[in-house]
This record gives structure tokens, sequence and C-alpha cells, in this order.
């Protein structure tokens, strides 16, 4: 297939820990908060063509996902530790 649809971009890894740790403060922004997301937002606007390309292949490609919990790791104060990784083929997504 050529064209616009034969590269997708799917996803921003450069960017996803920073908009979690602003989204926290969504409750009671202040202006640190504001500073911060335009400082993301003037990075996105000189990386627009960051991001992790897929390319159609003849071949059905596989997603993999694993995950894992440890649940007792603090035992004061009852908190778990979690985490996963996703595979798109041998490629790793998140």
């Amino acid at each position: 297939m050529v064209g616009a649809l034969q590269y997708l971009t799917m996803t921003r890894p450069d960017i996803s820990y920073v908009v979690h740790v602003i989204s926290q403060f969504m409750h009671a922004p202040c202006t640190t908060h504001l500073h911060a997301v335009k400082r993301i937002f003037r990075y996105l606007q000189g990386a627009l063509s960051y991001g992790l390309w897929l390319h159609l292949a003849a071949t059905p490609s596989v997603i993999d996902a694993y995950s894992n919990v440890d649940r007792v790791g603090y035992k004061d104060s009852c908190w778990s530790t979690t985490g996963y990784a996703l595979f798109f083929d041998p490629n790793l997504i998140s």
C-alpha cells in the first residue's frame, strides 16, 4: 500500500512520563504546572516528527503483553508495586 497509510505513528514515549506527572496536579494546578505544560508544548513544537513509526508488513504482526505485581513489597504501608512490558513483534513499545 502506497501513500498516507503506509506509515503510522503510534505513540510518543518521549513525553509519556512528564504528561503522567503533570496530570497528577489537575485537581489543583498552579503557575508552576502551567509553565511545565508550556514547556511540554514547546518541546512538541520542535519534535513533530518524533514517535514510533509502524510500517505495514506482509506478514501478520504479534502483540505480546506481560505484567507483574508485588503486593507485599511495602509491608508497612500495604502498597503494591506493578510493572508491565508491551511488545509489538520483537520491539518493546511500553
